[in-house]
């Protein structure tokens, strides 16, 4: 008898590295392939064009790859919208959208899409859901089949920090925009958290969120996991005192980047810093113009700048879920600095795993204590790459989402114990 057959849609095309919704999705998808069948349907709202060309890794692991157009799907009012020449009334036509940024695509229409893609083989033990803004895709399988829905992290809250900051740095517009979508966010979330049979979050203090607000939904926590660092390659960057990686396109990341060259890196010369991540942002591209910036774009491997560097910085000021980059930094055995809400929903502990500073003196002075204290350094280090191996390893994820294949109820157990190791 054959694996039972799974639905896995998806945001991005899952990835082993880069981006980490893309690492998240790709855990998933590897560890629900130990045991079903995947149909992998991509419908590509988080930035790839045409969801991207399946790599080797989602071959290995999807018996079957959909890539959904989402030009054939667009949802009328936001074309509407989109047609507005002049600037101040389309951004108001979006605040008033009904739906949240990611959903400018017409679900019924994506769902006839994605059914007409699926042809006959429309009949699933289990589908799973990455993200909240893709749960329309389901509608068709609520209260008939198994579902599962990864939220990752709480959107409405993640969506009012980024606003809170947006006002805080003089966008009082932006700052606007984002809490128009929180609300939009809240009720998207008390759409479909009670018809999911399980939802699932990145971190307790997600889940302790959401449960306040939504009492009878059924969640736990899967966190974030990161693979073991390849052998090293013969590739070679520029070594670099620090580091900072993620999306560089996303505001939180860009507001860091921008808040630790304006705030404190001005205290740490002549040290060197290297900036690594997708697509970044004028601003952040600009800074590479100042002594000692760098920036490494697009790069297909951010381990070589692991190895090149001393510490990781971590300069976060709003945003959700857990920092898988942190995680990431960890596994190469790198130092970190963060701010306590860019190491938060990790179960790191405070001058043991890393150092924490919100101030940017104090963030400063943090950085200049590893940089001078290598036996501080490296205690920090191998703790962290401890911490890694016992919970947020990708064998032991993993195993954890297998338990999907036997029940939601043996998941929850296994989700909520696991939570209270480490």
């Amino acid at each position: 008898m054959g694996r039972p057959p799974l639905l896995f849609i998806s945001p991005l095309m899952p990835a082993e590295g880069g981006n980490g919704l893309a690492m998240r999705m790709g855990v998933f998808l590897e560890a629900y392939a130990r045991r079903f069948s995947v149909t992998l349907v991509v419908a590509p709202v988080s930035g790839q064009q045409d969801g991207g060309e399946p790599t080797s890794f989602v071959r290995r692991h999807a018996e079957r790859v959909i890539a959904l157009p989402l030009d054939r799907a667009l949802h009328p009012l936001f074309q509407i919208i989109a047609r507005h020449r002049d600037p101040v009334a389309r951004r108001a036509a979006l605040r008033a959208y009904p739906r949240p940024r990611p959903l400018y695509y017409d679900p019924i229409l994506l769902r006839d899409v994605m059914t007409e893609q699926l042809g006959a083989a429309r009949d699933f033990a289990l589908v799973h859901v990455g993200r909240l803004y893709m749960a329309p895709l389901a509608e068709a399988y609520l209260g008939m089949t198994r579902t599962i829905l990864d939220l990752d992290e709480d959107d409405s809250r993640t969506m009012r920090r980024i606003g809170a900051l947006r006002a805080a740095n003089g966008d009082a517009t932006g700052g606007e925009d984002e809490e128009a979508d929180a609300g939009k966010y809240e009720k998207l979330i008390g759409d479909y958290l009670p018809r999911f049979e399980l939802s699932v979050v990145a971190s307790d203090a997600e889940k302790a969120n959401l449960q306040s607000r939504h009492p009878g939904a059924r969640i736990a926590v899967i966190e974030n996991a990161v693979r073991p660092p390849a052998a090293p390659t013969a590739d070679s960057v520029p070594p670099s005192d620090l580091l900072m990686v993620g999306s560089l396109s996303y505001y939180p990341n860009v507001d860091g980047a921008l808040f630790f060259c304006r705030e404190i890196f001005p205290h740490l010369a002549p040290a060197t810093l290297t900036f690594v991540g997708r697509r970044p942002a004028a601003a952040v591209t600009a800074l590479g113009r100042q002594p000692g910036i760098s920036i490494a774009a697009d790069v297909a491997d951010p381990a070589p700048y692991y190895r090149a560097a001393r510490l990781a910085v971590v300069p976060i000021r709003a945003g959700g879920g857990s920092r898988i980059k942190i995680l990431e930094a960890f596994a190469h055995v790198l130092p970190v600095v963060s701010t306590s809400l860019g190491a938060e929903g990790l179960a790191v502990r405070e001058g043991h795993h890393l150092l924490i500073a919100d101030e940017p003196l104090d963030f400063a002075m943090a950085v200049k204590r590893l940089l001078t204290d290598r036996d501080l350094a490296a205690r920090l280090a191998a703790a962290g790459r401890a911490l890694v191996a016992e919970r947020y390893d990708l064998a032991h994820i993993a195993g954890r989402i297998e338990a999907l294949a036997d029940g939601t109820r043996g998941m929850i157990e296994c989700a909520d114990s696991s939570t209270q190791s480490g």
